[in-house]
């Protein structure tokens, strides 16, 4: 009997590429692969990398490194190569792939059997712990940098759990790919491509199978949620409805709603929201100040944003609101950060979510003037700490404590 060649899959980076590393998963499984969690053994090492931020880019960068001292044969995918493609190249320089081009895994390793392009979502996560093996002597034959383990603990803790619900319950339906907007300061764009919906009854046809396996919690992903079926006749709360009336039990996550779209469909949203089977979503507002709204090239209307959710809050007080701002972005005075401050405290969110100003090569906004210090950053988000604690504000903090080289490995 031939021996099955091993396979071990690593993940670093959201609930999308979480749902990839799945994908791959089921297409080596039906290929007569085997799936090792003991990757010094594997033939085949696919990573699944990030790079949001200077941050997890590191972190990917690092991983990189460390796997590609091992005997298997080393695959990127992800968002790395495509945002930050001459990093990549000076520590590695082997097969890469990007979100918009997983079927091409099958030419690294082999297709025997089922092609890629028809394993469809499989709306489960493939997510492997972080082993010990990367802080094993025995594998690396040095330690890693303490920054190292800092990320490490970082992305585990941010991408891993990025909601509260029983991850063992929650099933994920991704419904589109790719992004319609254009903010100024967002490498991810450069690697998801553009928008597709997915059809409405695969979409229907997936939440209705996994309601089936007793499902009940379930959480709606896309890079650009708001802006399903715009390319199919469609829009995002018409999908919502076919979604709601399934008589079923069940409760819903809607993620990361772009502004915009809950301007756009302010009424159908208003009233779709009343439905108790959503109990969580998201509006990501970034800041507070139409000035930066417009440096970003975000929804400048933030008055109709804030009018939108007070009604919100108003007439659905059990419905978690998170949001996420971005503390540091070029141009920012202090009245701009008070007045983010601000607008987070006059709708106390669920939990918001505080992202340091990241300067990514091949955006808008790394070539903006008026570069906030690296310090003053700091020191307005500690101050926004402090703040959203006195208010009784749940806040996470997605930032790097020290400076950072954005292009420390060209």
């Amino acid at each position: 009997m031939e021996k099955k060649l091993k396979v071990y899959i690593y993940t670093v980076g959201c609930n999308r590429r979480l749902l990839d590393a799945q994908r791959i998963k089921v297409y080596c499984e039906n290929n007569g692969y085997q799936i090792t969690i003991a990757p010094e053994e594997a033939d085949y090492i696919v990573i699944n990398t990030c790079a949001l931020d200077n941050r997890t880019e590191k972190t990917s960068l690092d991983i990189v490194k460390k796997f590609n001292t091992l005997p298997g044969k080393l695959i990127v995918a992800g968002c790395l190569p495509k945002i930050n493609k001459p990093a990549l190249n000076k520590i590695y320089q082997g097969p890469n792939i990007s979100p918009t081009s997983l079927d091409t895994i099958q030419t690294y390793i082999p297709q025997k059997g089922m092609p890629f392009k028809k394993i469809t979502d499989q709306n489960e996560f493939y997510l492997n712990e972080y082993p010990d093996y990367i802080e094993s002597k025995r594998l690396i034959g040095k330690k890693i940098k303490k920054n190292f383990y800092q990320s490490k603990n970082f992305i585990k803790e941010t991408f891993s759990k990025l909601n509260t619900l029983n991850r063992n319950e929650t099933i994920h339906i991704r419904i589109s790919w790719g992004c319609l907007g254009n903010c100024s300061y967002c490498a991810i764009k450069n690697a998801i491509g553009k928008h597709k919906s997915k059809p409405l009854n695969l979409c229907i046809s997936e939440f209705s199978n996994a309601l089936q396996k007793k499902y009940k919690y379930f959480e709606l992903l896309a890079d650009d949620i708001g802006a399903y079926g715009l390319d199919i006749g469609l829009t995002f709360p018409f999908l919502l409805k076919k979604i709601l009336i399934i008589p079923n039990n069940f409760s819903l996550y809607l993620q990361d709603i772009h502004p915009r779209w809950l301007n756009l469909y302010e009424k159908e949203l208003k009233e779709i929201l009343m439905d108790k089977k959503i109990i969580k979503t998201g509006f990501p507002i970034q800041s507070g100040s139409k000035k930066i709204l417009k440096l970003m090239h975000r929804d400048t209307n933030i008055q109709k944003t804030k009018k939108i959710l007070l009604f919100l809050k108003k007439y659905r007080p059990d419905l978690k609101i998170d949001t996420h701002i971005i503390i540091g972005f070029p141009g920012e005075t202090e009245s701009d950060f008070k007045k983010t401050l601000q607008f987070v405290k006059n709708i106390s969110f669920s939990k918001v979510w505080i992202y340091k100003f990241d300067k990514k090569i091949n955006t808008e906004a790394y070539q903006l003037s008026n570069q906030v210090p690296n310090k003053t950053i700091i020191h307005r988000i500690h101050r926004a700490q402090i703040f959203f604690k006195k208010y009784n504000i749940d806040c996470k903090m997605i930032w790097e404590p020290i400076d950072s080289d954005t292009n420390q490995y060209l």
